[in-house]
């Protein structure tokens, strides 16, 4: 029988209602108790809907990234705090800021990234959601392309933000395709060095869309997993003095009629391998 520790479900149920429900428990799937929240966009904006969630694992706390707001909910998925993440409050029921990276690190704290403002970073209260600083550049793509991340070792022992940043032709700034970036309190936070931080800037773009839909840390390694007109997974090796150790595979899978999807639609990691 299949067990979890804890099982985490995001849905939209309709335009204008957002709902999210956890599931908490251990044993048999069958055995979970479902809690739920909701929240009513009160601008009926078409797009509200929530991008991501984390957990902290030291209070159980939830955080909820969504369009034009983030939320805090306790570990019974009680609301505690909501704030808006929209700066022009003169077209709420139209403009969305769309969280791309919601992530926690506990020496600092919360860390978010949206559309809006090219695509910089904020550092957030735990408790509060106030922003504590915010990034000079910017780390993220915009609109509704997708950004990944995640927090890994790297280059003399220190923590990184990895991050795969999804942009076209219409996306005019100075964004790199795949950066780390520093975990560092003050002027130099989530900060990339142009010689040792980056894969692929804006130079090696051309007409290419990539697409990144996931990143993850694996045995001395950042995976990131993409696809353009097929799916690859890349990798950069963390402990390097930069990331000149970037290599990727394609990926294809082969079907017993001979047909071959080269679409990657989802990807799990186990203790030993990639599934």
């Amino acid at each position: 029988m299949a067990t979890l520790s804890r099982i985490v479900e995001l849905c939209l149920l309709l335009p204008s209602l957002c709902h999210i429900a956890v599931a908490v428990s251990q044993g048999d799937l069958a055995n979970y108790k479902i809690a739920s929240f909701s929240y009513e966009d009160p601008h009926s904006n078409p797009n509200a809907k929530f991008n991501h969630f984390t957990i902290d694992q030291e209070s159980g706390d939830v955080y909820v990234g969504a369009v034009n707001r983030l939320f805090r909910l306790n570990s019974s998925f009680d609301h505690e705090k909501n704030i808006t993440t929209y700066n022009n409050t003169d077209r709420p029921d139209r403009d969305s800021n769309y969280n791309k990276i919601l992530i926690i690190y506990p020496p600092l704290g919360l860390i978010t990234c949206d559309s809006e403002n090219n695509g910089q970073c904020q550092l957030r209260n735990l408790i509060d959601l106030s922003v504590i600083m915010s990034t000079v550049y910017p780390v993220t793509s915009i609109a509704e392309k997708a950004s990944v991340a995640t927090i890994g070792p790297g280059r003399n022992q220190k923590d990184y933000l990895y991050v795969g940043a999804t942009f076209d032709q219409s996306d005019r700034r100075n964004i790199p395709l795949i950066s780390r970036r520093r975990l560092k309190y003050g002027s130099g936070f989530l900060a990339a060095s142009s010689e040792y931080d980056i894969v692929f800037g804006r130079r090696y773009l051309a007409d290419t869309i990539i697409n990144y839909i996931k990143v993850f840390s694996f045995r001395g390694f950042t995976y990131f997993v993409s696809f353009h007109l097929a799916s690859k997974l890349s990798r950069v090796c963390q402990d390097g003095a930069n990331l000149d150790s970037y290599t990727e595979i394609t990926l294809q899978c082969s079907g017993s009629d001979g047909s071959v999807t080269a679409w990657c639609k989802q990807l799990t990691l186990d203790q030993q391998d990639l599934i």
